[in-house]
């Protein structure tokens, strides 16, 4: 891995963020047949609320897998990575076939891990999603400046690090010190309406969800689009993707490929898709990565820029700093008791 990559272990971490971040290893046994699959979930961003569903899912997801490879298994298990070196490991030492990730962590493994992306999630359509802050429009928060000191709640999305790394881009280019040092208080939370109801109350100052899911409330509710506006906006990044070992061989590869984009045609698979919030899986084109990478470069070489001191030198830890994010990140209680939008 190379230096200045760091995993999210700062987050917080429960057993799979979602299907996108799913690990899936192949131990052949003579011919074609396969003896045991071991699924192995990446270490995710979901707070704990959401575990129990996403192991719900994640159950249902291992008995529809074992059933389409029928009587090539016998056993199937499930272990967890809990961040990107374990993962880039067992990547270089053959272990895995199969492989989600967030985005930018793939972005991280693909010049050091020899792996095809093959397939990413899909919802409404598109594979890739936008993210904004949010804010009241009385409130006096006209310039990303204006955030200073302030609360923001963040969904987290299972998409990783990739919000937080957008929204540190933003401010690096506004010549702003990075969230955990500019921001009052960055707070994760599961859904986006409990980043978005506390901003309408006037119980915190912006949020950042995708404004899909802002569009999606503000159909609901009319008010959110009245009291509401976006004060910066991403453009369209992708969220995770599934990757498969380049040696693996083609009939697996296809069998994998083919069970996993037809998801959406089976009430287990819907079911499982709802709970990660894509409609279906779909084939990967490099095209969608294209903002993503774009941005983490951008990203990176501005934090090389921050890492340089004002005569011009390197600190020596520079390099161990490249992905530093938000740090300073608490959980949010439950919103259920904030009055209801009427």
């Amino acid at each position: 891995m190379p230096p200045g990559d760091r995993p999210m272990s700062r987050y917080v971490r429960i057993p799979l963020a979602s299907l996108i971040l799913s690990v899936l290893y192949i131990s052949p046994c003579g011919g074609q047949s396969i003896k045991n699959i071991r699924v192995g979930y990446a270490g995710g961003v979901f707070t704990e609320a959401r575990q129990k569903d996403v192991q719900v899912a994640l159950e249902l997801w291992m008995t529809n897998l074992g059933r389409r490879f029928d009587s090539r298994v016998e056993k199937i298990t499930g272990t967890v990575f809990q961040d990107i070196q374990e993962i880039e490991r067992t990547l270089k030492a053959d272990e895995i076939d199969l492989v989600g990730l967030g985005s930018l962590d793939y972005l991280r493994l693909e010049d050091h891990t020899a792996m095809d992306p093959v397939l990413v999630g899909s919802a409404g359509g598109e594979v890739e999603l936008e993210y904004a802050v949010f804010v009241r429009k009385d409130k006096n928060i006209r310039r990303i400046q204006d955030l200073k000191g302030r609360t923001l709640l963040v969904e987290s999305g299972g998409s990783g690090d990739l919000t937080v790394v957008w929204l540190e881009t933003s401010l690096l280019k506004n010549g702003l010190p990075e969230a955990a040092r500019f921001l009052g208080n960055v707070i994760m939370v599961d859904k986006p309406m409990q980043a978005v109801v506390p901003v309408f109350f006037n119980q915190a100052d912006a949020c950042l969800v995708s404004l899909r899911s802002f569009i999606t409330m503000k159909e609901l509710n009319p008010q959110l689009g009245n009291e509401l506006s976006i004060l910066i906006q991403s453009p369209r990044l992708l969220p995770g993707l599934i990757c498969l070992r380049r040696a693996v061989g083609q009939e697996f590869r296809d069998d994998v490929v083919n069970s996993m984009a037809r998801f959406h045609m089976e009430p287990e698979g819907q079911q499982i898709l709802l709970t990660f919030k894509m409609d279906k899986i779909v084939l990967f084109d490099p095209s969608y990565l294209k903002n993503t990478r774009k941005m983490f470069r951008e990203y990176r070489a501005l934090q090389a820029g921050g890492e340089t001191n004002k005569k011009g030198t390197k600190r020596a830890s520079a390099g161990r700093q490249d992905d530093r994010s938000v740090q300073s990140r608490k959980k949010v209680g439950n919103t259920a008791d904030s009055p209801a939008l009427k």
